[in-house]
């Protein structure tokens, strides 16, 4: 059974709606006003495979991937730099939770994770 949200209004938001791509929902009859992003969807394996919890800000995590896409060459001590320089390094708030980031960002990029291009 698909989620209904309807008839919702939504002002001055960074996102509206967050939801997992693979969400069964119905989003009709809203109005977004001063919303950067009205919906947003997520793939959440593979934030999951990444490390970052689910409930993480999505313009935060596309903030840090966009970064880390500038230095795909990055070794770990650079991408746990950049990630803890970033607004979700500072939502993480962990170092071990930022160096598990980083780490699977440069094993995926490594790999040659389309999720990294």
């Amino acid at each position: 059974m698909a989620v209904l949200i309807s008839g919702n209004q939504i002002i001055g938001a960074i996102t509206g709606i967050l939801a997992p791509a693979d969400a069964d929902m119905q989003v009709i009859s809203n109005s977004f006003q001063g919303v950067k992003t009205a919906v947003q969807l997520y793939q959440p394996l593979p934030l999951k495979k990444l490390g970052i919890p689910a409930n993480a800000p999505m313009d935060q995590v596309n903030e840090a991937l966009e970064a880390f896409k500038k230095i795909p060459d990055a070794s770990v001590e650079q991408a746990t730099s950049a990630i803890s320089a970033s607004r979700l390094g500072q939502w993480l708030g962990n170092a071990e939770k930022i160096a598990k980031v980083a780490n699977s960002l440069v094993l995926m990029a490594k790999a040659g994770s389309d999720f990294l291009k």
